[in-house]
């Protein structure tokens, strides 16, 4: 039991700083999320305050696609804990490892994921760690985005303590200090932490979505260093030729290749731009002429089957219904001189 109300059922994940256990809260009878930090822990006060942060961020965001924070605490040891609300997913990361996605999944993904960062973004927070192992697919492709840890929040939102440090300067990462995983991270991080704003954030979901419509990261690299290092020097090349032959639509091309623009001034200013540029692209895809379904051929007399006049020449213009033709023509001509010769003598 931890503070008296949670109980811990099992281990689901564990790292060097702390584990994640699958808990109930046993007065709601609720299934949670309990993340703890290792006592090793409790001596590393930026480990300790970025807890902290994650655990701000998490109770002051309510949103569909957020994971939420209810509980924050210490245990007897002294060891942080953080209670999350319990979610059970796939980590998009092994969604993209297997196959690309198709437009309009991804775009649904998307823009899910750009409506969390919308509700983020609206609270002064930058989660500044968008990657597919942060986000969870659930039931119908549900996303909820998870780990707030090196999250930039706004000082309002923090602890006495930590905010008072936050006004001395003495902020979680130092002017120079790069954090993150290079492969989502935005070039202007080279600058440091202070550079990366909401923006970084979009550039991440936008080389995340180019990743699904295409299975792969827009540069090739052998690490995240390397990667890192092309995004500086080099514009992400277009997506179709990442993916040729993927019938990949100019209007998706276009709002992926804006969201990992190298300049942060010319990708999209806001999450909810992001979002409207996504419900155009999805609104183009809509309205285009969709492909002609296969013919299928179905039997005459059969439910629902319907002669076409291409079929009936056809079928009248064969060698073997030729006598027949010219039968009828005859029979159709005796027929109208009768009536012609009974008009006459009437």
């Amino acid at each position: 039991m931890i503070s008296e109300r949670y109980r811990v059922h099992e281990l689901i994940g564990e790292g060097g700083m702390g584990a994640v256990y699958r808990g109930e809260q046993v007065h709601l009878r609720k299934q949670v999320a309990i993340k703890v930090l290792q006592p090793s822990a409790r001596n590393l006060p930026q480990i300790v305050a970025r807890f902290e942060r994650e655990a701000i961020a998490g109770a002051h965001i309510q949103h569909p696609n957020v994971v939420s924070a209810s509980d924050f605490g210490q245990l007897a040891d002294r060891s942080h804990f953080l209670v999350l609300e319990y979610v059970e997913g796939t980590p998009l990361q092994d969604v993209i490892a297997s196959a690309p996605l198709p437009a309009r999944r991804a775009l649904h993904i998307a823009r899910q994921i750009a409506s969390a960062l919308e509700a983020v973004h609206a609270k002064g927070i930058v989660h500044r760690d968008v990657k597919p192992q942060n986000i969870l697919l659930g039931a119908r492709d549900q996303v909820k985005l998870i780990d707030f840890g090196l999250a930039k929040v706004n000082v309002e939102l923090l602890s006495t303590e930590s905010r008072e440090a936050a006004r001395k300067g003495q902020d979680l990462t130092a002017a120079d200090q790069v954090l993150g995983t290079l492969s989502y991270l935005a070039p202007e991080a080279v600058r440091g932490m202070d550079a990366v704003d909401a923006r970084a954030d979009l550039y991440a979901l936008g080389i995340i979505l180019y990743e699904m419509l295409s299975g792969r990261s827009p540069f090739d690299a052998s690490d995240g260093q390397s990667s890192f290092r092309k995004r500086l020097l080099e514009d992400a090349p277009p997506l179709r030729q990442r993916a040729p032959g993927s019938g990949i639509r100019p209007e998706v091309e276009a709002l992926v290749m804006r969201l990992v623009q190298r300049d942060p001034i010319q990708r999209y200013p806001t999450a909810t731009n992001v979002i409207a540029a996504i419900d155009g692209a999805i609104a183009a895809m809509e309205g285009a002429p969709r492909q002609l379904e296969p013919t299928v051929t179905m039997q005459p007399g059969a439910p629902g089957h319907q002669t076409s006049a291409t079929s009936l020449a056809s079928r009248w213009s064969s060698p073997a219904m030729r006598p027949w033709l010219i039968a009828s023509i005859v029979v159709s001509l005796l027929l109208s001189v009768a009536l012609l010769i009974a008009i006459l003598l009437s």
